[in-house]
């Protein structure tokens, strides 16, 4: 699937921009999507090799063809610099089962999305916080591997550039999604424990990004954390509000308005609490539903978040 890119159209196979296009339209027609998932679980990464930034599990960012890619001369061969492929396919694989109750689609590419998953909680988180951050370890890498994949995107707000590895607030979001959407494909599926972990780690996500990525002083979120142990007051001029407050998967599916704003924890991307006729509900989900019942979470996970088992916020990033 091709992409236009600083004005030219390159077809090749990208997957990013293929699984986006086909989470948008999943409602029109699945044959993008299923198409998508094909072809990129052909690709997905089984070994560590550092040249091409490809780790076991990972979606690969772009192909590419001729002499530079047959000497490997360029990592593209494919290249798997991408932050959010691997969390987008698990998106893009709920959306379409939504959409077909295709049992099928979710049994050929189960093992696909375990290894998404696994992915997910251990080279996309690399620092075991329960953050996704990225960092490229190729010598031709990007520098910036989230959709805003430009070498100078992701700045402080004095224009100085973030160091790796950086967590992107969209990430989180994008993994809350899929976490609470595979859940659901885990129950379809019949293994509800894996379903209920699911849940619990969603909620856990949550609870922390509210606490760790909101800027009490600004009035709103952070754009990213650095490694950095410092604050900076500003989203950068590379990181525009709506990356955080207006991503629809950032957002979430919140739980009831009234008890989400009367909540100190649970400033998530709707703002700080206020009164709850007035909260604002742009970009909230309906509830998630799995065969005409509300999935919810069992009750280990109230027991769990009351225990406080990930330890709460970090105070010490620095915020961009």
């Amino acid at each position: 699937m091709g992409a236009r890119c600083w004005g030219a159209l390159v077809v090749t196979l990208f997957g990013r921009d293929s699984l986006i296009v086909s989470l948008q339209n999943t409602s029109v027609s699945t044959g993008f999507a299923r198409g998508a998932l094909k072809r990129l679980a052909q690709y997905q990464a089984t070994e560590r090799d550092d040249y091409p930034d490809a780790q076991p599990g990972k979606i690969l960012h772009e192909m590419r063809f001729g002499e530079l890619a047959h000497f490997r001369a360029i990592p593209h061969t494919p290249y798997y610099g991408t932050a959010d492929a691997t969390i987008l396919y698990l998106l893009v694989l709920s959306e379409s089962y939504r959409w077909t109750g295709d049992m099928n689609l979710l049994r050929e590419y189960r093992k696909v999305a375990e290894g998404c998953l696994d992915w997910i909680d251990h080279n996309g988180d690399l620092d075991g916080d329960g953050f996704q951050e990225y960092k490229t370890y190729s010598p031709l890498g990007y520098e910036n591997v989230n959709w805003k994949d430009s070498g100078d995107s992701v700045v402080y707000a004095d224009g100085s550039q973030v160091k790796q590895p950086k967590g992107t607030c969209e990430l989180q979001g994008y993994v809350y999604d899929a976490k609470v959407r595979m859940a659901e494909i885990f129950s379809a599926l019949g293994d509800e424990a894996r379903a209920q972990a699911l849940l619990q780690q969603a909620e856990t996500l949550k609870r922390r990004f509210q606490e760790v990525y909101w800027m009490e002083q600004e009035g709103r979120l952070s754009g990213a954390l650095s490694p950095r142990r410092e604050h900076s007051p500003g989203l950068g001029l590379g990181l525009r509000l709506s990356d955080a407050a207006d991503h629809p998967w950032i957002a979430g599916r919140c739980p009831p308005q009234a008890a989400l704003c009367q909540s100190d924890a649970a400033r998530v991307v709707i703002g700080p609490p206020v009164a709850a006729p007035a909260c604002r509900s742009v970009h909230v989900h309906p509830p998630l539903l799995a065969r005409g019942r509300p999935l919810a979470l069992g009750s280990g996970g109230e027991e769990s978040r009351s225990r406080g088992d990930t330890g709460g916020s970090d105070p010490g990033h620095r915020r961009t």
